[in-house]
């Protein structure tokens, strides 16, 4: 995307965060801070216990270490805090981070068996964030009322969740990326994209060769690796549903879940918005209204959540300095085997 379409969406998400900010009011927000006030160190807190979720999974990707070196836990999670930091300082690609995780920890285990764990790792939070959708989804159709179309709107979407898992899973067994790729190469409106792509060819398969790889030999811990990556989606709940009670809102954890896993939905349809600017406290205003919340506390949330987010993206570039692991000698023949 542009420089020009670039600054015009993250201009155009910036004045819609300010109407929002000027429809609440200001001095609201301050009122509703203070009241927020002791629950504040809580509510960063359990943004942790995500990552806790998500360094669990990686590590069962990288397995036991039974062959050679692996890396602890607590490196493992500095990693991975430090690679989500650098992550967002890279809006629209979200990939700043990666070649650091992989450089650090390839130091560990190998470049091979690092990138491939990324790779991997980084497939399955995308399943998980859609097994988190398909779940909020079916939810929300119990619990909000069937009106303007809504209940249509919700099952549609739950269905095309449904099915782009169907197709991640089976394309796990035919070489999903380079059968998209030779598709979008023979669709009209998208070959442009296609053969754009074309130079990536062997990056992707690549990618096609290690996830099918881990999927067949050790479906296990595929499986629990997805499911850690599923529990951290309702763990990352908690933030919601703590600010909300610490304004003596009495919602239940499902509700949070929902708004929490909608919102990030919303947010990855508007993905051309710089930072979320506009897009995360608009969303969020609108999903606590259908709750019968105060759409206000919406907007207050957002706000809440990108101070929750600098604080961890200034933590994440601090442990840079202490996250790259010293270089540890491989046994004779792993790194051989690992070629």
């Amino acid at each position: 995307m542009k420089r020009r379409t670039l600054l015009l969406c993250f201009l155009v998400g910036a004045a819609v965060l300010a109407y929002l900010i000027h429809r609440v009011g200001f001095g609201a927000l301050v009122a509703e801070a203070r009241h927020t006030g002791p629950m504040f160190p809580v509510i960063f807190a359990s943004y942790g216990l995500v990552y806790v979720c998500n360094t669990a999974a990686w590590r069962v990707i990288l397995g036991p270490g039974e062959n050679g070196p692996t890396i602890s836990f607590w490196r493992a999670y500095a990693l991975l805090a430090s690679s989500f930091a650098l992550n967002f300082l890279t809006p629209m690609l979200n990939f700043g981070g990666e070649p650091f995780r992989v450089g650090a920890a390839g130091r560990v285990v190998g470049i091979r068996k690092a990138a491939g764990s990324v790779l991997i790792h980084n497939v399955l939070r995308t399943l998980s964030f859609m097994f988190g959708w398909v779940t909020a989804l079916a939810i929300a159709l119990v619990l909000l009322p069937a009106a303007m179309g809504l209940d249509a709107l919700l099952a549609g979407a739950m269905l095309v969740s449904g099915a782009l898992i169907v197709v991640i899973l089976a394309g796990h067994r035919r070489d999903l990326l380079t059968r998209t790729l030779n598709l979008l190469q023979r669709v009209p409106l998208l070959r442009r994209l296609g053969h754009r792509l074309e130079d990536r060819r062997p990056a992707l398969i690549e990618i096609d060769r290690q996830v099918s790889d881990f999927y067949h030999r050790t479906p296990r811990r595929f499986w629990q690796a997805l499911g850690l990556e599923y529990v951290s989606r309702w763990v990352l709940a908690l933030e919601y549903y703590l600010i909300l009670v610490s304004l003596g809102q009495h919602v239940s954890f499902i509700v949070a879940f929902v708004i929490t896993i909608l919102g990030g939905l919303i947010t990855n349809l508007l993905f051309f918005f710089p930072y979320e600017v506009g897009s995360k406290e608009g969303g969020l205003f609108l999903l606590f209204r259908l709750f019968g919340i105060p759409g206000k506390l919406g907007v207050y949330a957002g706000l809440v959540d990108r101070v929750r987010d600098l604080a961890w993206i200034a933590l994440g570039l601090v442990l840079v300095w202490f996250a790259r692991p010293a270089t540890v000698p491989a046994p004779p023949g792993i790194e051989e085997q690992q070629a």
